[in-house]
C-alpha cells in the first residue's frame, strides 16, 4: 500500500518550515506530498531572544522571502568582558523578530508553497520500518516514506524512538523587559553580549537584545550556560538577578523564565534509515546557543537529501 505522504515533518518552526520550503524548490512533487505537523495552534508562544543573523536572512532571500513586521534591523554588535568593550558595525548584521509571529508566517509560507500544514496535532507515537515511517497524533495516523524530526531539543519523535539523550543540555534564563532600550542606555540597533560570567566559571554569556515583541520595542535579556562539564554548577538565578541589577533593571518587576537547549555534539548523529533530524532536534550552536539561522540553513540540507533520494529512488 502506498504511504499517505512522501515526507512527514514534525515541527513547523524554522527548521521544519525550511525543509518544506526548500522541497518546493528542489522537488515540487515531493513538496506537494509533504505533511507539516505542529502540536500547537499558530501563532504560539516561543521562548527565544528572536535574533536572526545575516546567515539566516540570506537563506530567506534565496527562497524569495522577506520577513514581515514586527522586526528590528541590527547594525551593531557590542561585546563586553569585565569592563572592557569591543564593537563592530555591519550592514545586514541581522534582525530581531517576535518568534510567535515569525514562525506563524514561515509556516504559512511553507503551506502556500505546497506542504499540507496541520496545527494543533501533537505526536503521540512514532515507528520506523523498512518501508517508511508511521506517525500517530491525537487526530490521526499517517504513513510516509521519510520522517523529519524538527520538533526541537525536547523532541517527541526522538523520545518515541528511544534516541539517546544528549550528554548535557544548555540552560537559559530570560526576562522580557518592556522598557525601551534607551531607558537603560542601550540602542535599538545593537546586540549586546557580555562574556563576564566566564570569570565566575560559567561557560556562557549574558545578552541584551532589542525586541519588537508585544507591539512595542523592549529588551529581551538573558543568561546562557552551555551546561557542559566544568561549567558553573547550581542555580543561575542569583547570577542573572545580580546582572540585571547592574544594568539598572529591577528583577522583581519582571517575570523570570527559563528553558533548556540541545547542543549539537562533536560527533553528531543526525540521520537513521527513513529518519532525518533538523534544527534543534539535531542540536544548536554550542558557542552562543544560536538556533534560528542554523535551523533555516539545516532545513535546506535536509531537503536536498530528500530530493536526492527521491530522484535516485
Amino acid at each position: 500500500m502506498a504511504p499517505d505522504f512522501d515526507v512527514v515533518v514534525v515541527g513547523a518552526g524554522p527548521a521544519g518550515a525550511s525543509v518544506a520550503l526548500h522541497l518546493a524548490r528542489l522537488a515540487p512533487a515531493v513538496a506537494r506530498r509533504t505533511l507539516l505537523l505542529e502540536r500547537a495552534e499558530l501563532p504560539r508562544p516561543k521562548p527565544c531572544a528572536g535574533g536572526v543573523t545575516g546567515q539566516g536572512l540570506a537563506v530567506l532571500r534565496r527562497l524569495g522571502l522577506t520577513p514581515p513586521p514586527p522586526l528590528l534591523p541590527l547594525r551593531r554588535v557590542e561585546v563586553a568582558f569585565e569592563g572592557s568593550r569591543w564593537a563592530a558595525e555591519a550592514a545586514g548584521l541581522g534582525i530581531t523578530v517576535e518568534r510567535a509571529r515569525f514562525d506563524a508566517w514561515l509556516a504559512a509560507e511553507a503551506a502556500a508553497a505546497g506542504a499540507r500544514l496541520h496545527t494543533g496535532e501533537a505526536v503521540v507515537a512514532v515507528s520506523l520500518g523498512e518501508a517508511g515511517a508511521t506517525v500517530a497524533t491525537g487526530a490521526g495516523r499517517y504513513t510516509a516514506r521519510c520522517l523529519v524530526a524538527a520538533d526541537g531539543g525536547a523532541s517527541t519523535v526522538l523520545r518515541c524512538l528511544g534516541w539517546p539523550p544528549p550528554a548535557h543540555r544548555a540552560r537559559l534564563l530570560y526576562v522580557e523587559d518592556d522598557q525601551p532600550p534607551e531607558a537603560t542606555g542601550l540602542s535599538r540597533e545593537t546586540l549586546y553580549l557580555d562574556l563576564s560570567p566566564a570569570a565566575a566559571g560559567l561557560h556562557g554569556y549574558l545578552w541584551d537584545f532589542p525586541s519588537p515583541a508585544g507591539g512595542r520595542v523592549g529588551v529581551h535579556r538573558g543568561l546562557y550556560d552551555r551546561g557542559d562539564p566544568g561549567s558553573l554548577r547550581g542555580s543561575l538565578k542569583p547570577l542573572f538577578q545580580a546582572a540585571l541589577r547592574a544594568r539598572g533593571v529591577d528583577p522583581g518587576r519582571l517575570r523570570l523564565a527559563g528553558y533548556h537547549e540541545r547542543e549539537i555534539p562533536a560527533r553528531p548523529v543526525v540521520a537513521a534509515p527513513r529518519l532525518l533530524l533538523a534544527g534543534e532536534a539535531a542540536g544548536i550552536d554550542p558557542l552562543f546557543g544560536e538556533g534560528i539561522a542554523q535551523a533555516l540553513a539545516h532545513g535546506r540540507l535536509v531537503a536536498r537529501e530528500i530530493a536526492r533520494a527521491a530522484a535516485t529512488g
